[in-house]
């Protein structure tokens, strides 16, 4: 079976993925297992598997929003159930 996720959470996407690809700038930056995409030499595999904020990519946040955001952490998944199984 196959099954494609789509995943900023790399800690997710290493525990679970086979292969995994990455994508920027309109097409393929890395591929390969995840061994290999931790592997990976270019600066910006590692700044985004990081999750480093300064490196070769560039945060969109203005100079205020950067200033007042530091220590943001992301918020925990919650699942949620927006599919109801209906019963008659």
């Amino acid at each position: 079976m196959t099954a494609v996720v789509v995943s900023h959470d790399m800690t997710s996407a290493f525990r679970i993925a086979t292969r995994m690809i990455m994508l920027g700038h309109g097409g393929i930056v890395a591929q390969g297992t995840p061994d290999e995409i931790r592997a990976s030499s270019n600066p910006e595999v590692q700044q985004f598997i990081k999750g480093e904020p300064d490196g070769p990519i560039p945060l969109n946040l203005s100079q205020e929003e950067h200033e007042h955001h530091q220590q943001v952490k992301p918020r925990p998944f919650r699942a949620r159930h927006r599919f109801r199984h209906k019963t008659g």
